[in-house]
């Protein structure tokens, strides 16, 4: 290359710098603009964290309207206690033919609910409620109409309280103004997501915990309940709960107190509740203001206290006393610690949940919604 053509391509140069140097544009033509996520749902945005009520309840034992086994769930601490027991199928002798509500109805020796409610300690409420067995089992908190499996061999036709399939159990859970929970999801991915208008699910059951440790089944099935929650919150819906559970194992099972206290009374509920009452509970489990708990520890109650929760545009923060805060997409920690950076996330998450953990319980902390929002 000649002396003078190097002199030019050098200047060509310069004046391809310089007019770079002069352009002032924000968004240029062969540049991609940003994505970051925002949260777009918070369940926890509209708890006052100063005055709400701390409401533990429980979602799945046969407490029946059995006075001694709701007594026992009063003295461990229970704010409000399902009345709940197997339901509505004909041909099978264990199940109840008609909801447990009121309570007075059946404990004649109070003249109302609130008469008995004054007898305890620390219950406020009950929650009128029933293990549907007919099809894939399914819990009904609110619920205060009876269904019933269809049984062709025992019912001459079809009834309008009556389903079929699991769907039609979960619409008319629905259609009569109860929600409907998921029991023991043991069941493949796909039966799940066929599956719509549920409100939640079991994350947690002590009675899969004891049948596990003791050998019963051989494998631990609480696992399997969580991988069917992420896979559910990343395909289906992001405003799909998580309840942890007794199913048996709870305050009156006085035999496993003693030979497996970490199992015993180790699935629970905390509502956070503007008062204590069960309208303000239903509101508190619909927009998901309320954490699962389980608790393995050998004295009950040694969990992370969460005191507050906060979302702004560029993170979500846990405060927490007694325990370290993880975040969770599809079952994988994606940071740890009381903030989640909303920066650097994978473009394809459109929820993350968080655990609080300490060596005696996890804390479930429920889904918050991730949305794409463009970088100005």
């Amino acid at each position: 290359m000649s002396l003078g053509n190097a002199t030019r391509m050098m200047s060509q140069t310069v004046l391809i710098i310089i007019a770079a140097g002069f352009c002032h544009c924000s968004n240029p033509a062969n540049t991609e603009p940003q994505v970051r996520l925002v949260v777009s749902y918070n369940p926890y945005a509209g708890v006052d964290w100063t005055t709400w009520q701390r409401c533990l309840s429980q979602h799945h034992d046969h407490t029946n309207v059995e006075e001694a086994k709701i007594r026992d769930y009063d003295g461990a601490g229970y704010q409000a206690i399902p009345l709940l027991h197997y339901s509505g199928v004909k041909s099978l002798t264990y199940t109840r033919k008609e909801r447990l509500w009121p309570l007075s109805k059946f404990l004649k020796k109070y003249p109302s609910d609130e008469a008995f409610l004054s007898t305890l300690q620390n219950a406020k409420f009950f929650i009128p409620s029933m293990e549907e067995v007919g099809r894939h089992h399914m819990t009904s908190p609110f619920l205060l109409d009876y269904l019933e499996l269809y049984e062709p061999h025992l019912d001459s036709q079809w009834q309008p309280w009556q389903y079929r399939s699991n769907q039609e159990l979960i619409d008319l859970i629905a259609q009569h103004r109860g929600l409907a929970l998921i029991a023991h999801p043991t069941e493949s991915f796909d039966l799940y997501q066929s599956l719509s208008g549920f409100h939640g699910l079991e994350v947690y059951s002590a009675a899969m915990n004891y049948n596990f440790i003791t050998g019963k089944i051989g494998q631990n099935k609480n696992a399997h309940f969580i991988r069917v929650w992420d896979d559910l919150l990343s395909k289906k819906s992001t405003r799909i709960f998580g309840y942890a559970v007794n199913d048996w194992y709870g305050p009156f099972n006085r035999e496993v107190r003693e030979t497996h206290p970490r199992i015993y009374d180790s699935g629970k509920t905390l509502a956070l509740l503007e008062n204590y009452s069960l309208e303000a509970y239903r509101r508190s489990l619909e927009q998901g203001s309320f954490f699962a708990i389980m608790d393995t520890g050998m004295v009950k109650g040694n969990c992370p206290q969460i005191q507050e929760i906060t979302a702004s545009p560029d993170s979500i923060s846990i405060s927490a006393v007694n325990g370290n805060v993880h975040w969770i997409f599809k079952g994988e920690v994606m940071q740890s610690g009381s903030t989640l950076s909303l920066d650097n996330l994978p473009s394809g998450m459109n929820y993350v949940r968080a655990e609080v953990r300490n060596e005696n319980c996890t804390v479930f902390v429920q889904p918050f919604t991730l949305s794409p929002a463009t970088r100005e």
